[in-house]
């Protein structure tokens, strides 16, 4: 299964997203 090394790179796609959104540097 690479379900998780998915999941760790959403995870990271969707942080740089939110830190970009919320101005979090």
């Amino acid at each position: 299964m690479v379900w998780y090394i998915f999941v760790y790179e959403l995870s990271h796609v969707i942080w740089l997203i939110l830190v970009q959104c919320f101005g979090y540097k």
